[in-house]
């Protein structure tokens, strides 16, 4: 959580499906918009790290590129509103 009680989140829609991850890499934890807000491939497939150059698969928030673990996902819901929920995880 950042000093201003905000939780960093990217999140991005492909084909009606929401993605949705902690903005931190796995490498540093640093933003993955540290260094610009260019953060999506052109192709559209992957999230960019602008510190380092790590890249990761939308859908699954995997590593691609370098010895780094995969972006921590975050569940989500899309209410009547199209407002974005954090879903809640079964035990």
């Amino acid at each position: 959580m950042s000093s201003n009680g905000s939780f960093p989140v990217i999140a991005t829609r492909i084909n009606g499906t929401i993605y949705c991850y902690v903005n931190a890499c796995p490498h540093q934890y640093l933003p993955l918009n540290y260094r610009s807000d260019s953060i999506i491939s052109s192709d559209g497939h992957r999230f960019l790290c602008s510190a380092h150059g790590a890249a990761f698969d939308i859908k699954t928030g995997d590593c691609l590129t370098g010895d780094c673990d995969k972006l921590d996902a975050i569940p989500v819901v899309e209410d009547l509103a199209g407002n974005l929920c954090i879903k809640h995880r079964e035990p």
